[in-house]
């Protein structure tokens, strides 16, 4: 997938805790960052970072989504981890722009699939 069709998949605006996790070498010990996501994607996202890695750096990027209203719809936890792992290719003075090496899936559950109701009949 080339550049342009990348940043044709849409964006949200997402500002989340995320942990980028990465080595300037493949023997060098990892470094771990706390910081936030500006935008999100399904193939990439934008992290604030202050020190830049270079062009093509590996990282992992780990962000934890709050989603209040999930328990109610579907018996899961309001938390959902997302772990990915990706490589810079850009960067400015606020931070970084990631692509992942697989691309997001954030499917919507279709309700009506998930609770079917029966007509209750009554006894006439």
């Amino acid at each position: 997938m080339n550049t342009k069709d990348r940043r044709a998949l849409e964006r949200f605006s997402l500002d989340v805790p995320a942990l980028l996790i990465m080595r300037d070498a493949p023997r060098d010990p990892e470094q771990r960052f706390e910081t936030h996501t500006r935008d999100v994607s399904a193939n990439g996202a934008f992290v604030y970072l202050e020190r830049s890695p270079g062009m093509g750096t590996r990282v992992r990027v780990e962000m934890q989504l709050v989603i209040d209203s999930l328990p109610q719809l579907i018996d899961v936890p309001e938390q959902v981890r997302l772990s990915v792992e990706g490589r810079v290719v850009r960067r400015n003075h606020q931070g970084i722009g990631i692509v992942f090496d697989a691309q997001l899936k954030f499917d919507q559950p279709d309700l009506d699939q998930l609770y079917r109701f029966e007509e209750v009949k009554s006894d006439e």
